[in-house]
Parts: C-alpha cells; structure tokens; sequence
C-alpha cells in the first residue's frame, strides 16, 4: 500500500518578541498543517525545534494545540521529536506536557540511561510505518548520541516494516547552503543504513540527497523562520509530501507557505555621517509602500562621523508602520559608530584604552538610542542596569559545575531584570 505523510521542521513557535511577527510565524504553521490535511496524509512527522523554547508563551501554546488536535480530529496522527530549542536539559518541557495528552507521540524517548544511544521507534498503528529518531541536543551533543546508535537494534525494529523513517535534529555533511559551510556537522554516511526515510531538522533551508546504499535524506527548511536572516532568506519556506510506494521508495513535493511578503531595507551607513545617513534611510522608506509588508530594516557600516543615534532608526521604524507595514524587523548589530573606529587608541599616545571604559561607552551609546515606556530600561538607570546584566553575564565558572553555573548566572541575570526592583509593572 502507498503511505503518504508530511514531514515539517523548526517552526519555532512563540520565537519573536513583535507580536505581530509571533502571530505570522503560527499562521505559517497552521497553513502547512492544513496542506498535509488537504493532501491527505496518514501522518505528520515534526523534526524538532517545535516551539523556540522549553516552556513558551502559553497563548502560543494554546493556539497550536488548537492547530494539532484539528489535524489529529481528521485521522492524521502527528510525530514529534525534540530540537536544540525545545528540549530542556533538567527538567519537562511544554513537549512533554503535550506528549502526555496524546496531542501528538514523542520519538526521541531513549534507553537506561537516557544518553541519546538507544532509539525507542514507534510504529504507526494503520500503516505500520516504523520511525526512529535522535532529537536535538544544547551544545550539538547530537552528534555524539549518532555516532554511538544501536544499529543492531535498530535494524531489528524495522526489518518487516512497509516504511522506516529516522529522524535527526542536526546538520548533515553535503546538505548545507553555501553560508552555513563552516557549521560542524556529521558525514552523511554516519546516518544509519535500512531506512527508507531520513526526516531531517535543524538546517532553515530545503534541501534532498539520495544516501549511498539507499533512503532519502530531507530537510523541508522552516514553516516561517525565527530569526532576521532567516526571514531575509528570499528561498521559499514550506514543508514536504512524501509518498512512498509498497517497497519504500520516497517521492517529495515541496509545498511552500507564505504568511506575508517580506521586503528589505538594507542601509549601509559606511562612511556616512550619522545625519548623511538619516537623510538617505528616510529617502529610502518613502520611496516605497510598504502595505500588508513584513520590513525588514538592517542598518550596518561604521559611521565616519557621529552616533548611530543620529540615524533615527526609531523614526524610520515608525514611518514605515505609517505607510500600512505590518511588522518591521530592526536589525543594528553590524552598525559602528565614528568612536568605534577609534576605539584601540585613546588618542593621547597611551595606547589602548581600558576595555571595561570601552564597554561601558558602548553601552551607553546604545541605550541614547532605545525607546521604551519603561523608563527604568532608559537613561542613566538603564546604563546601569546594562552595566550589571554585562557583569553578572561574564561571571567565571571556577570550581561550579557546568548546570550549577548556568542556574546560577541566570538567577542572578533575572533579579537584575526583575522590574519590580526598579518600580516597574512588568510589562515589556
């Protein structure tokens, strides 16, 4: 009999803080799970990195469970493993919870010792379709839990299945985009032999390779993207149909989804003064619309002259919003200012300036140029909390243990951001 199923990956749910472009990246999702409903699948296999975070905003949540238990009410039934993003080291995360309810299988449960060594593969009970996974891991330990597979083990489990599907949230040698060429990945030969299917996560770009020896390794890139580049990415975004024939073979569709176009501003403000490229940004905001748009606003370059405060990025930001933009996403991080250029050298023949002098100028200029309503994150009151975040961040290790020292960092980093202790509501 011909199975067909759609395999998905990092859609990562409640990734943005813009509500606008939260909203967006589920529309995204649901679209492509309403595709594999119109396609007529037997089942969804979701390759990690579900939600961007272990426990995400609970609105979203509830949204995508919405989404799941829609698709499971028409007979689909939906697999899941873990991402890099969605597994949390030390405890249960939103994926469990959801686990437990049925919602959907978790694959990636492992063996005594949980060490991500031993795969337990679940079989879909109307197609008999076996599928196996290794889930993503913090710090690419995935790598490791590949490299030591039971294979023997493995084999055993899908010898007599119609369809055998493995799972990986990782990076594959050979399946890469051109940028992503100095990711550490994993030779395509370390994926495990016998499957008909390699259902691969991770990597934001489509990408297919036929394996030496058999099966067919996939990645269907993300639903919507989760960070600035990926939205700039102009390569279309979707997921696969796969069908796969009585002996195995698999044949993709690549279905793409859209939630809303996307457009470019793209400043560089290299040597400009800061006023030359306030004047040329504006020009370039009025010269289009922008309506029903995502903007995507990136100012770089270092200034010969000036602060980057001087460009009024906030303004231009607001101008676009004006001309019927949805969203607009600010990106600043390769932006310098003329000082920058100068930093190294104090300019009175001392040599290097202090790096703490230097950080705290450079944080400094970056707060002038923030807007908030919570004054407490502005001014001088701001500076110094930027000041404390960046000490508590650069806190040494010593004799801790690697979990206890990352507890410890960001319990400390949450009571300096506690807005309570600054006379604040909470709010963003």
């Amino acid at each position: 009999m011909t199975i067909r199923f759609a395999h998905l990956a990092d859609p990562h749910l409640g990734a943005f803080r813009d509500p606008v472009l939260r909203r967006l990246n589920l529309e995204a999702f649901v679209k492509a799970l309403r595709v594999a409903e119109d396609a007529g699948v037997d089942f969804v296999v979701i390759a990690g990195d579900l939600f961007d975070s272990p426990l995400p905003d609970m609105n979203v949540v509830h949204d995508a469970s919405d989404a799941l238990w829609h698709l499971r009410t028409s007979g689909a039934r939906v697999y899941v493993f873990h991402g890099s993003h969605d597994r949390s080291p030390t405890e249960s995360g939103i994926m469990d919870v959801l686990a437990a309810t049925r919602l959907f299988e978790l694959v990636d449960a492992t063996g005594p010792g949980d060490d991500g060594v031993t795969p337990v593969p679940v079989r879909d009970g109307p197609t008999g379709a076996i599928i196996a996974a290794v889930g993503g891991k913090r710090g690419g330990l995935e790598r490791e839990a590949l490299g030591n597979l039971d294979t023997a083990g493995l084999m055993e489990a899908i010898v007599d299945a119609p369809l055998a599907i493995f799972g990986y949230h990782g990076s594959v040698e050979g399946m890469l985009p051109e940028e992503l060429s100095m990711v550490e990945t994993v030779p395509a030969g370390k994926l495990p032999r016998g499957f008909h299917y390699l259902a691969l996560g991770h990597v934001h770009h489509h990408a297919e390779m036929t394996l030496e020896g058999g099966g067919l390794a996939a990645y269907p890139g993300p639903t919507f993207g989760a960070t600035f580049t990926d939205l700039a990415d102009q390569r279309p975004k979707g997921l696969l149909i796969v069908e796969a024939s009585e002996d195995g073979e698999c044949v993709t569709e690549f279905v793409p989804i859209e939630a809303a176009p996307v457009a470019l501003v793209d400043l560089d403000a290299g040597g400009r003064s800061g006023v030359a490229a306030r004047d040329e940004l504006m020009e370039m905001v009025e010269a289009e619309g922008w309506e029903a748009k995502v903007v995507l606003l990136r100012a770089h370059g270092t200034l010969a002259e000036g602060r980057p405060a001087e460009i009024g990025i906030p303004a231009a930001r607001d101008a676009i919003l004006d001309r019927g933009a949805l969203a607009v996403y600010v990106s600043r991080a390769g932006l310098r200012g003329a000082e920058d250029r100068r930093s190294g050298d104090r300019g009175d023949g001392k040599g290097a300036e202090d790096p703490v002098a230097v950080s705290k100028r450079v944080l400094s200029r970056a707060i002038e140029g923030f807007e908030t309503s919570q004054g407490w994150l502005t001014g001088e009151e701001g500076k110094a909390l930027a000041d404390d975040l960046l000490r508590v961040l650069k806190q040494e290790r010593g004799t801790r243990k690697v979990d206890d020292h990352k507890e410890t960092v960001l319990r400390n980093a949450l009571a300096v951001l506690d807005p309570t202790r600054h006379g604040g509501g909470g709010g963003r």
